[in-house]
C-alpha cells in the first residue's frame, strides 16, 4: 500500500517508486524532487479506491477528515474526479480546476444554478454532483439548426411562431412542450415528430436541467437551451447531452 503524508492540505508521496507508479497511472501533482505532492481532490479518489493510506504524524487520516478539509468547490471537484476515474478516464486537476482530455469540466452541485453560456468556446463539459458522491456528465455544444439560422420570430405568450432559415426556405415550426417540462417542441419541416425540446432560459437549476435532458433523451429528442441575444433579438442554441458512461 502506498503511504502519503499530510502536509498543509496536500498529500506527499515520498517513495520514488510509489510516486513513479502514480505518475504512470495518470495521477499528476507537484514534483518535489522524486516525491509527488497531491491535492486533496486527487488524494480523496486514491483513498476511496484504497490505493493509498494517508498519515498525519502517526495518525491515520480518514476520507471524512479529508472531506472536512475541503472547500465546497473542492468537494464538488472530488466527486466528479472520482466518478471519471471510476469510468476509466484520466481527469487532471490544474490550479484548482478539473480537466478531461484537455477540456475544462465545469462542476455544479445539484442545488446550484447554472448560468449559460458556460464559456467563450463552442463546447463545454458539465458535471452535476450530489452529496452522496454521485455524478452525471454532460456535453454542452453550440448548434445551428439546419445549417443556417437567422433568428427567431415568435409570440412568447401564445407559445407559437417559427424559426426561419436563410433565403426564406422552409423553417422549423414550434409547439408547446409543457408535457415534457420544457418551453417548446421544435419540428423540422413537415415532420410529425419533434426533433428538439427547447427551454428558453439563461439560468437553470442543476437538478431541473438533469430532469429535462433525461426526459428529452428518453423520448429520442435532443434538448436545446435557447438564449436570446438582446441586441439582435436572435437566439443562440446550445445542445445539452447526457454522456452515458
Amino acid at each position: 500500500m502506498i503511504v502519503g503524508k499530510l502536509k498543509r492540505r496536500r498529500v506527499v508521496i515520498d517513495g520514488a517508486a510509489d510516486a513513479s507508479t502514480l505518475r504512470n497511472k495518470g495521477f499528476r501533482g507537484r514534483n518535489i524532487g522524486e516525491s509527488l505532492s497531491l491535492d486533496l481532490v486527487t488524494s480523496s479518489d486514491l483513498l476511496i479506491r484504497k490505493r493509498i493510506e494517508i498519515f498525519d504524524g502517526g495518525k491515520r487520516i480518514t476520507l471524512k477528515e479529508i472531506e472536512n478539509m475541503m472547500t465546497r468547490g473542492e468537494r464538488k471537484n472530488a466527486v466528479a474526479f472520482h466518478y471519471l476515474r471510476s469510468k476509466g478516464k484520466k481527469p487532471l486537476m490544474r490550479k484548482g480546476k478539473l480537466y478531461l482530455s484537455g477540456k475544462r469540466v465545469l462542476v455544479y452541485a445539484e442545488d446550484e444554478h447554472i448560468h449559460f453560456p458556460l464559456g467563450r468556446r463552442g463546447s463545454s463539459l458539465l458535471a452535476i454532483t450530489d452529496p452522496e458522491w454521485n455524478c452525471l456528465l454532460y456535453s454542452v455544444s453550440r448548434v445551428k439548426l439546419g445549417g443556417i439560422v437567422l433568428g427567431m420570430h415568435l409570440k412568447l405568450d401564445a407559445r407559437e411562431g417559427e424559426l426561419k432559415r436563410d433565403g426564406g426556405k422552409k423553417g422549423f415550426s414550434l409547439g408547446s412542450a409543457l408535457k415534457y417540462g420544457s418551453t417548446y417542441r421544435i419540428y423540422d419541416g413537415h415532420s410529425p415528430h419533434a426533433k428538439y425540446l427547447m427551454q428558453l432560459e439563461k439560468e437553470s437549476r442543476a437538478l431541473d436541467l438533469v430532469a429535462r435532458v433525461r426526459i428529452a433523451q428518453s423520448v429520442r429528442k435532443a434538448f436545446l437551451l435557447g438564449i436570446q441575444n438582446k441586441k439582435k433579438s436572435e437566439l443562440t442554441f446550445y445542445e445539452v447531452r447526457w454522456i452515458r458512461q
